[in-house]
């Protein structure tokens, strides 16, 4: 990489550029996965998905079964967990084997879009460190975001053929509920590209679109799950503008690229109407979640949207212009600068994770019986999951009321464990009421992902 500075930068075309660079970017985010200490991670799914999936007699018929407790729940996303009990019934019980498995998904995104595309797969993978979300797809096993990416990345690339399309298009909207909104991308895609022969298709994906929509509210409406949600809360619209500006600082590189000779984009049909695509799927996605947070492994449909913009306006009109000497080094510099941020930020987050994982089975495995208090709720219903899964007398408890008051009655260790990287700080309240009814802590340990709060309260 390093001969792009060396010698004689400005002598290269920016597909030159990004090639090299793409390569680089590809090294690193290898190395972090084959590097990471992965376990299965307490604040999601993996756990319950790994007792379930050694005792699964048909896959068929597990598959029925949780179709059906999904829609009592309220959840309508029938192709991740179809995926995810083949996962969990066949698949090795390897962490790394999960997660290299989650770095291939990614990597065939990229290779669909590649393949239509001047950018090298290279290039495209080292994007997703530069646009942080999509590496959410390699952090967590469970999550429906890849699937989505790739029927949706898939479908774009089969977009001159409508049969094709559609049925991506489905599967995309049964990888999850949000995922609907790829039948409006393509209605607006259609009209877009040519109004005048395309609106049969244009209207049918629209209509289609409206259809799942309408299932999909009376699912919600009919479960547990989503109460509550709306698409016009005041914090909602808050954390899509944050997610939103915080996904921006990726564009930096190409947005120097674009101001350097903006003049040179040739808007043709498909370009216009590809863009139009993206911005529709990818806004439209990023506002649907955004009432549920701003969780990046929410938003890896919304970052490829982004990254599909930049990049089609990019190839259109600078992939094959020399650079000069200072404009090599400015994009150069600023793509690293971007890749290190992202690339930095998501090392930070999937570790603190995962050691926050190990900090609860090593209390697991303790052999004296603890009383385990965690802030967070999915943390609490997959930690009870490993206690049974280890034969321990160890309790756990959500940090509230209730546990406060398990803990005032208990004779033994006393642990809060707070998890800091994945979940929110616990309530300061909660926090001095367990301090004050336990008479103080013995020990503190802070790890910087998660703090260990002890207290003998044995009575002698």
């Amino acid at each position: 990489m390093w001969e792009i500075l060396a010698d004689r930068p400005g002598e290269k075309t920016y597909q030159e550029l990004t090639a090299v660079l793409g390569k680089f970017g590809f090294a690193f985010l290898l190395g972090a996965v084959l590097s990471t200490p992965w376990t299965w991670n307490l604040m999601m799914d993996d756990i319950s998905y790994g007792v379930w999936g050694s005792r699964v007699p048909s896959v068929l018929t597990e598959f029925i079964n949780q179709f059906r407790f999904n829609m009592d729940f309220g959840r309508f996303y029938p192709v991740k967990y179809f995926v995810n009990i083949l996962k969990w019934t066949y698949l090795p019980r390897s962490p790394l084997i999960f997660h290299l498995i989650n770095f291939a998904l990614l990597s065939a995104i990229m290779a669909l879009l590649a393949a239509r595309l001047k950018s090298s797969w290279f290039w495209l993978i080292s994007l997703a460190a530069v646009f942080k979300p999509l590496l959410e797809i390699v952090s967590f096993n469970p999550i429906a975001e890849g699937w989505v990416c790739l029927f949706a990345a898939w479908a774009w690339t089969a977009r001159k053929n409508v049969f094709w399309a559609f049925s991506l298009a489905l599967l995309t909207a049964l990888s999850k509920e949000p995922g609907v909104l790829i039948f409006f991308a393509f209605s607006a895609y259609f009209l877009a590209v040519d109004g005048k022969k395309a609106w049969k298709s244009s209207v049918g994906f629209f209509v289609t679109g409206i259809a799942l929509i309408i299932f999909i509210v009376h699912v919600k409406d009919s479960g547990i799950y989503l109460q509550g949600y709306s698409v016009l809360s005041i914090q909602g619209i808050r954390d899509f503008a944050y997610s939103l500006a915080r996904m921006g600082l990726g564009t930096l590189p190409f947005l120097f690229v674009f101001s350097t000779g903006f003049r040179r984009i040739q808007l043709s049909r498909d370009l216009v109407a590809s863009l139009v695509f993206w911005s529709v799927f990818g806004l439209g996605y990023l506002y649907l979640v955004s009432p549920r947070g701003t969780g990046p492994y929410l938003q890896p449909p919304a970052a490829l949207s982004i990254v599909m913009i930049c990049v089609l306006i990019f190839e259109n009109g600078f992939m094959d212009v020399l650079p000069t000497r200072k404009q090599t080094v400015a994009f150069v510099l600023l793509f690293l600068l971007s890749f290190g941020i992202g690339f930095g930020r998501w090392i930070y987050y999937v570790r603190g994770i995962n050691a926050s994982s190990e900090a609860f089975y090593s209390l697991a495995e303790n052999p004296v019986p603890n009383l385990i208090l965690i802030n967070g709720e999915e943390a609490v219903s997959q930690g009870q999951i490993v206690l049974n899964e280890f034969h321990s007398l160890s309790k756990v408890f959500e940090l509230n009321d209730q546990g406060i008051e398990e803990a005032a009655r208990f004779d033994g260790v006393v642990v809060l464990l707070e998890l800091t990287r994945y979940f929110p700080a616990a309530p300061s309240d909660k926090t001095k009421k367990l301090e004050r009814v336990v008479g103080g802590w013995d020990r503190i340990v802070d790890h910087g992902s998660y703090r260990l709060y002890f207290k003998n309260t044995r009575q002698s």
